[in-house]
């Protein structure tokens, strides 16, 4: 615990801290070094190549500590997330609102997998209905309006794909599981639009703040990580 607090008080602008996680059953095995995400929101681990202490994108669920206040600040879960994406959600507002996600390799958890989600389930109606749902809920409620119709469209195409490999193998668990997520976003647009309004009051403060100074690591520079690797800080 001491050598994440340490990270607290070496950087201010850090909100999330996630220590190395290595497998319990083998532990000189690396699990998670944080999370990345694509252009659409499809949620994968970082280089294995742990540093010292560098920016992630966003902490891998397991284990992470955070700030209070900032992540009282950011809306905290947002309890519409059932499993699967929640922590991309959480680092992609961590860091546009102006805050830093990091991993540090000097504390170690050990966690053993496979708990939540046994592989059958990845194959089943409420892996791809949750975790459609919240690919759908993030990008809305986060992406600018220039980009947003963009991933919507690409991420549709992508479940469309998804939908006709299932058919293939008569997987109708998947099929449906794709389809309620749609169905539960056009229910719920209100409020997701509502969402959507409180983020951009926090990006709109963070560019307010910015006029002020310049920042060395932005969200930008991290996204950018999130084909080619993990950016290290100064």
């Amino acid at each position: 615990m001491e050598r994440v607090i340490e990270v607290f008080h070496q950087k201010p602008r850090v909100a999330i801290v996630q220590p190395l996680i290595c497998d319990y059953d083998n532990p000189l095995r690396i699990q998670s070094t944080g999370l990345y995400c694509d252009w659409v929101c499809n949620f994968k681990g970082a280089d294995q190549k742990a540093q010292e202490n560098q920016a992630i994108l966003a902490p891998f669920g397991a284990a992470f500590i955070a700030k209070r206040d900032i992540f009282q600040r950011i809306g905290g879960f947002d309890p519409d997330f059932f499993l699967y994406g929640e922590e991309i959600d959480i680092g992609l507002r961590t860091w546009t609102a102006g805050f830093m996600v990091m991993l540090t390799s000097r504390a170690k958890v050990f966690h053993k997998g496979g708990g939540v989600t046994p592989k059958q389930v990845l194959r089943g109606y409420e892996y791809h209905y949750n975790a459609r749902k919240n690919q759908l809920q993030t990008i809305i409620k986060t992406f600018s309006w220039k980009m947003l119709p963009c991933a919507l469209i690409i991420l549709t195409v992508i479940n469309l794909l998804r939908i006709m490999n299932a058919l293939r193998f008569r997987n109708y668990n998947i099929i449906f599981g794709i389809m309620n997520a749609y169905l539960y976003i056009v229910k719920n647009l209100r409020k997701l639009l509502k969402k959507r309004y409180a983020f951009q009051r926090i990006k709109s403060e963070r560019s307010n703040t910015q006029k002020s100074g310049s920042s060395k690591t932005s969200l930008a520079t991290v996204t950018i990580g999130t084909l080619s690797g993990i950016s290290k800080l100064d």
